[in-house]
């Protein structure tokens, strides 16, 4: 069991280790970062403006129908010994 710790632990500390050495600082040259907000705007928009599709619901979708909750009420019950007592009762 102890193998497998050590072994997945160590596994974890190379894959850190690995992205931490290779990890370089970000730079936007040229406008680069301009061009990829603007792109991503132009696509984005061009997604969230696709035409109305029913989708799941056909167009005789009708709703479902109300759900009443119950009506409850007291009444008055007896036990084997013949002393009342009061319950609820549900329909």
């Amino acid at each position: 069991m102890f193998a497998k710790i050590a072994a997945a632990a160590l596994a974890v500390a190379l894959v850190a280790g690995a992205s931490v050495s290779t990890a370089s600082q970000a730079e936007a040259k040229g406008g680069a970062f301009v061009a990829g907000l603007v792109g991503g705007a132009i696509i984005g928009g061009a997604l969230a403006s696709q035409a109305y599709a029913p989708g799941y619901y056909a167009p005789g979708y009708y709703a479902p129908a109300p759900v009443y909750a119950p009506t409850c009420y007291k009444v008055w019950a007896y036990d084997s010994w013949g002393n009342p007592y009061k319950t609820k009762v549900c329909n």
